[in-house]
């Protein structure tokens, strides 16, 4: 059984790219890993992460798969530096396009390839993959980034592989987010999706519909919803 781990933030993107990698025909052991690092949304993302893994166990395409529970880690002290908006200790003004947190995704890839590495057993040799929910969007979120991480795990003798199934799915002709909701639909996961967080700025415990993530989150339902409409109406389930 080839053992595999992911970036699993407990939104839209993370949840869809962990129900790709266990959806597969190959026995699979995929352990979730969710961070904490200051981000103000983080006591909903984490609620999410937690609450959707016994929703995606319903998905596993391999009987023999196995599915963890949801790991933790809280590496806030790390992001001290950042003045980013979406942190808790910023004095920077929200705005729906200041998202960026300044080399978070390079610093959540390389904690979480510690807990991969804390985890070998003495003469591990196999490839262990990261699965992560990159749509190939921002600087750090690319193709290009994620294939220069794999670079460097390759030169440093690091048995680690990034894994990008979006960026796999989207790079076959549709854009991205009628890609993602073709998958979605096909999977029938849209009581599961819905699960998941998507806002940086939460008011209150709910979405500030308003941020890049909001929005992001009403494109893709948007087109999940046209297509099980158009399943429907041919007299098909949705």
């Amino acid at each position: 059984m080839k053992c595999c781990y992911a970036l699993f933030s407990g939104g839209l993107d993370s949840a869809l790219a962990v129900l790709l990698a266990i959806s597969g025909k190959d026995a699979i052991k995929l352990t979730p890993i969710f961070f904490k690092y200051g981000q103000k949304s983080e006591d909903e993302e984490a609620k999410a992460a937690h609450r959707l893994i016994p929703l995606l166990r319903e998905h596993l395409g391999n009987p023999s798969s196995i599915l963890d529970d949801c790991r933790e880690f809280d590496i806030t002290g790390l992001f001290s530096w950042s003045n980013s908006p979406i942190l808790k200790h910023s004095q920077a003004s929200e705005s729906s396009l200041d998202i960026d947190v300044e080399n978070r995704n390079m610093i959540l890839i390389g904690c979480a390839a510690s807990v991969i590495m804390a985890d070998w057993k003495e003469g591990k040799e196999k490839t262990t993959k990261l699965v992560v929910g990159f749509k190939n969007e921002y600087y750090d979120t690319t193709k290009s980034f994620a294939d220069a991480i794999n670079k460097v795990f390759a030169a440093s003798g690091k048995w680690i592989c990034l894994d990008t199934p979006l960026i796999a799915a989207m790079q076959r002709g549709s854009s991205s987010y009628k890609r993602l909701a073709k998958l979605a639909h096909s999977r029938r996961a849209l009581g599961l999706l819905k699960k998941s967080w998507s806002c940086y700025y939460p008011r209150n415990a709910k979405p500030c519909n308003s941020c890049l993530a909001c929005e992001g989150r009403r494109v893709f339902f948007s087109e999940l919803g046209q297509r099980i409409r158009k399943k429907t109406h041919r007299g098909r389930l949705p």
